[in-house]
Formats: C-alpha cells, sequence, structure tokens
C-alpha cells in the first residue's frame, strides 16, 4: 500500500505528463488481448500498423529469447507461434525502448537500464516453472518491467534524480537515495505505473516488493520471488564491470537460495546469457561482456590440484585481509582514503625523487561554516555534506592523485607530477565543484561550498618535505577562509589576486 506522499509524486508526474506511457499501437494490443473473443488475425493487424514494433516482433520472434523453435518470416506467423500473452508483452517493452540507446551527453544511462531490464526478464523467465511455481510469459514481463520506476523517475525528475543518485554503489544506497530525495523508490512508482496501465495486480505486486519479497502480506509471493532473484542476478549477468557485492549477493542466492552446485550454475548461467544476447539485439541493447558463468571458474581451476574447499578458505583468508586493509586506509563516514593511508602515501613521496618528476602539490580543502549545517539541519545532514563533497573531490582529482579526509570537515589532496599552474588550476576546479553540489533536505536543496589552501614544490623552502608542504597549505587555508571563504590561496594570495589565466 502507497503513503500519501509516494501518491503525490506519481499524481505530479502523471499530471505534467511525464510518465512512461505505452503508445497508441501497445495500447490496442493490450486492449485486444484483454477481449478472449480477438482472434490472432485482428491482433496481427494492430501489431502491423507500426513498423517499428512490426521488425522489433519478428526480430523476438526468430530469437532463442522467443522459444519458437522454427524461422518465422512474417507477422502473422509470429502473432500466432508468440500467442496472444507474448505478443502483450512484446508490445509493452518494445514500444517503451527507444530504437537509438546510445545518447552522448545524456544524464540517464538508457542502454544501461534496458540491458539490466532484459537480463531481469530473461533470468526470471528461466527460473519460472522450476524454482518459482509461476506462468514463465508473467516472469518475464515482471523482469522486464521491474525498473520502470527508474525510467519514470528519470523523465519526470531528470535533473533531480541524476543529482540523488550520484555515485551511489549498491542497490541499498540507491533505494535510500531516492527514498531522501523524493518520498518514493523506484519499485512503489514502477508497481503505480504499471497500475495505472490496468496491468494484473498479481504483476503489479511483483513490482512494487522486488526488493523486500517478505514484504509482500498474504498474496501470492512466487512471482515476487522470481522477480527478486532476477534483478538481484542481472548485474552480473548483463555487466563485466558489476561490484564485488554484487556477485557475492549472486553466489549467495546461487547456493543458498537456488540451489545450484557451481558446475550447474555455470551451464544454466551460460544458457541464460546467449538469450539475454539474442533478446538484447532486438532492443538495439549494446552489450557488455559479463563473467556471469565464472562465478566459480577460480574455485573450479584450483580445485583440480589442492581442492576446492581448501582454495575457497584461502581465497576468503586474502579477501578478508584485503577488506581488512581496505577499512584501515577507508574513512567509514565518506568512503574515501583516510588519515592513515594519507600518511602512509605521504611517507611513499618522501622516499620519491619528486623533485625531478614534475613537483609534488599539497591541498587543504575545508568545507565552509560546516558547524552551521550540523547545528541548523542536525548532524545526518552534516554527514550528508561530508559524503558528498568527498565523492565531488575523489571525482575530480586524476588517477595518480590521492583524496582522503584529513579530518573532521577538512580533506587533503597530494597530486604529484604537478607544478604550480596546475595546483592553482586544480584547486579552481574544486571550488567551482563543491560550488555545484546539492544536498537534499526537506523539500528542498542545501548549497556547499569550500575554502582550499595550496602548497607546491616549486614554491617552497630548499628541503621541503611533503609535510611540511602540507603545514605550508595549511596556512594558506586559513588565509583563504580569512578572506571570505568559497576561495582559495597560494603564496599568500587568494584567487583574485592572482592572475586570471590561472585560475581559469
Amino acid at each position: 500500500m502507497s503513503s500519501p506522499d509516494q501518491n503525490s509524486v506519481f499524481s505530479a508526474l502523471k499530471a505534467a505528463k511525464r510518465l512512461p506511457t505505452p503508445p497508441g499501437t501497445a495500447l490496442r494490443v493490450l486492449e485486444l488481448c484483454r477481449n478472449d473473443e480477438t482472434d490472432t488475425a485482428r491482433l496481427a493487424e494492430a501489431v502491423m500498423s507500426d513498423p517499428v514494433l512490426s521488425a522489433r516482433i519478428l526480430k523476438f520472434a526468430n530469437s532463442a529469447a522467443s522459444g519458437v523453435q522454427r524461422e518465422v518470416t512474417s507477422v502473422r506467423q509470429a502473432v500466432l507461434l508468440l500467442g496472444s500473452r507474448s505478443v502483450k508483452l512484446a508490445a509493452l517493452g518494445f514500444s517503451l525502448a527507444p530504437t537509438e540507446l546510445r545518447q552522448p551527453g545524456a544524464m540517464f544511462d538508457l542502454n544501461g537500464y534496458w540491458a539490466f531490464s532484459c537480463g531481469s526478464a530473461v533470468i526470471a523467465r528461466s527460473l519460472a516453472g522450476g524454482h518459482f511455481k509461476v506462468d514463465r510469459e508473467e516472469a518475464f514481463t515482471a523482469g522486464l518491467l521491474a525498473g520502470i520506476g527508474k525510467l519514470a523517475l528519470s523523465r519526470g525528475m531528470t535533473h533531480q534524480y541524476f543529482n540523488a543518485v550520484l555515485g551511489v554503489q549498491s542497490l541499498p544506497e540507491l533505494l535510500a537515495a531516492e527514498r531522501m530525495s523524493f518520498g518514493i523508490d523506484h519499485a512503489e512508482l514502477g508497481a503505480q505505473v504499471l497500475a495505472d496501465w490496468g496491468l494484473p495486480e498479481v504483476l503489479v505486486n511483483a513490482v512494487r516488493y522486488q526488493h523486500e519479497p517478505s514484504a509482500g502480506g498474504d498474496g501470492p509471493r512466487e512471482l515476487v520471488n522470481a522477480v527478486n532473484a532476477a534483478v538481484l542476478l542481472a548485474p552480473v549477468l548483463v555487466s563485466g564491470g558489476a561490484t564485488a557485492a554484487d556477485r557475492e549477493a549472486a553466489r549467495k542466492l546461487v547456493e543458498s537460495g537456488l540451489g545450484f552446485t557451481p558446475e550447474q550454475w555455470s551451464e544454466h548461467a551460460l544458457e541464460m546469457r546467449r538469450e539475454y544476447e539474442e533478446l538484447a539485439t532486438v532492443f538495439n541493447v549494446q552489450v557488455e561482456d559479463s563473467g556471469v558463468h565464472d562465478l566459480y571458474a577460480e574455485a573450479q581451476d584450483v580445485a583440480t590440484r589442492v581442492g576446492m574447499v581448501a582454495q575457497l578458505e584461502r581465497t576468503l583468508a586474502v579477501q578478508d585481509a584485503q577488506a581488512a586493509h581496505k577499512r584501515a586506509a577507508t574513512d567509514a563516514l565518506t568512503g574515501i582514503p583516510n588519515r592513515a593511508k594519507l600518511n602512509e602515501r605521504l611517507a611513499e613521496l618522501a622516499a620519491e625523487p619528486w623533485e625531478e618528476s614534475g613537483g609534488l602539490a599539497v591541498l587543504l580543502v575545508d568545507v565552509d561554516h560546516f558547524k552551521k549545517f550540523n547545528d541548523t539541519y542536525g548532524h545526518q545532514v552534516g554527514d550528508l555534506v561530508l559524503t558528498r563533497v568527498a565523492r565531488a573531490i575523489s571525482n575530480l582529482v586524476g588517477d595518480r592523485d590521492l583524496a582522503a579526509r584529513y579530518g573532521g570537515e577538512e580533506f587533503a589532496v597530494l597530486s604529484p607530477q604537478t607544478d604550480r599552474k596546475g595546483a592553482c588550476i586544480l584547486a579552481a576546479r574544486l571550488c567551482r565543484c563543491i560550488q555545484s553540489v546539492k544536498v537534499p533536505h526537506d523539500g528542498g536543496v542545501l548549497s556547499v561550498t569550500v575554502s582550499v589552501g595550496v602548497a607546491s614544490t616549486q614554491d617552497a623552502a630548499k628541503g621541503a618535505t611533503p609535510e611540511s608542504l602540507l603545514s605550508d597549505a595549511d596556512a594558506q587555508l586559513y588565509l583563504a577562509k580569512k578572506n571570505g571563504r568559497n576561495t582559495w590561496s597560494y603564496l599568500g594570495r587568494v584567487a583574485s589576486q592572482l592572475v586570471p589565466k590561472v585560475a581559469a
């Protein structure tokens, strides 16, 4: 059941006509499929009225994803062999997806969205009838439309949604960011969209409870469970860039939830991947390499020599050690390197001939009026400010640079092979970048600025060390804050006093 706030988001998007809506041909197909007396000839005529939809259904009918075992040469033949239910889902999915998914400069990754949707659809149908006692075509439809709420938010609130989910690394983070920014997550909004289309309640609830199957009440849960499994496995099926958390969640589900052995999973995953790649061509999705069938490849390779159990134990021990080292070097709040990691890098730089390799720049960044955020809006907002600023700094600095939390509301940047001009340009970019950071609060947004102190080996005293540069940068930071904040300082002068071209 949705709350009044959740309904208001849906109502506002619908009133503004910014919700995903199937075009006329798809709506006509849906209407015909609801009538038990509709024959295949009328259904085929409706499909053929849209050339793009006709081409996609023909392509789908001739792919492994359709399950049709013969060549299909006409739309009428495709409708007959696929059946009205498959034609209905095809009309929905194919008509919603644009023909060109790669849109340079777009804030929302349409190709990634439809890749995930195709993967979810293939997985849900593959698991239906075996692991979950549900209709395979219903499972396919629910998987295909599971993420429709993301499409709704990206279309209706493009900039707000982009800013809300920027830098999100996991599903729990995504859901939390959506709820915090909009009062609703994509699963609930997607369910409202499908209900508005008049789709069956069982499909609506499968989308609504896809991330929380236990919250589905006393209703049928098999389809919900199938979609839940599909959206957990889809990242590793469709993307070679699936995170470690994605792969670990997939392994846990494969072993404990679905009961596959590694060998069974490898065979099943390869078949699903083949079906996904064929379905992706129907949607014009650009397919990425994926290692879904390699979830156990390393363990199986070593098992031939020393035994799978022993290797897994060693692997886990190494992973635990790496994770412990990463935790020790990572700031718990912001997720970027901490003061200990900064000190470690300073020691490494002290032993390097950085004077001969282009110099070294050190920048200290301090959030302006940070105490005001905590005192006025609460520590939760203060924490969010630090997290957003840390993310912005990390995204801006170069690959060879280190951005770390220095302490409190201060951050440090170590930039090897950077001269004085490059250091000043970096400081100016940091100020501008963080000015664009928006922190959601109580239906609005809060703005953030920073002050930056800059030190460079080019103008440091003879015998300067990385530690002394840090001290010099601290003195420059004090000067920047003394001169009004939201600026940067170098060699005792703030940005407005330096050559304009350096700050450009």
